[in-house]
């Protein structure tokens, strides 16, 4: 059996093939998969972002003044910034009611899926966590954004949209 976290990727991986086969008339739908997960060992909590790659270079360039081409290799330094500045913008982390500082790991692309990491360090354990996230709400109205926060064994999820860009997480 695959771990959850394989699961999911094989998961998002098949839906985002199935998406592609009708690439010719757009996607059939607009989502995004956010997993925050407490990493107790680690003293961290990890962050990992699936958006469809052409959505995210869309929004990117709605904000940057370069064009950007997130398949290319050659500006992947002026991606890492752009990216950073989205994200951070668009997905805000409160933990115990206080704003926590993420930090950019990198990205991937796999597939039509772009797969962004962020870490939010010295997280020694989590009782309430408020996530806001307008990943791609602006951009496309019928984006959904389903949110998965894991910590002490237990993990919940929810569904955010255009109309509801943040939950509340009590442990």
């Amino acid at each position: 059996m695959l771990p959850k976290f394989q699961f999911i990727k094989a998961f998002i991986t098949f839906l985002l093939i199935l998406c592609s086969l009708s690439s010719s008339i757009g996607h059939p739908f607009y989502l995004g998969i956010t997993t925050i997960a407490h990493k107790k060992q680690e003293k961290t909590i990890q962050i990992s972002i699936s958006l469809f790659h052409d959505d995210l270079e869309q929004a990117l360039n709605k904000y940057s003044s370069k064009k950007l081409h997130i398949l290319s290799k050659i500006d992947k330094t002026a991606l890492d910034l752009a990216i950073t500045a989205y994200v951070q913008e668009n997905l805000k982390v409160q933990l115990e009611n206080k704003a926590a500082k993420m930090q950019y790991l990198g990205y991937q692309i796999d597939g039509e899926a772009a797969w962004i990491y962020f870490e939010i360090p010295q997280v020694s354990k989590i009782k309430n966590i408020t996530v806001y996230n307008s990943l791609l709400t602006r951009e496309f109205k019928e984006q959904g954004n389903i949110v998965h926060v894991e910590s002490n064994g237990k993990k919940q999820s929810t569904r955010l949209t255009a109309n509801k860009v943040t939950a509340f997480f009590s442990f």
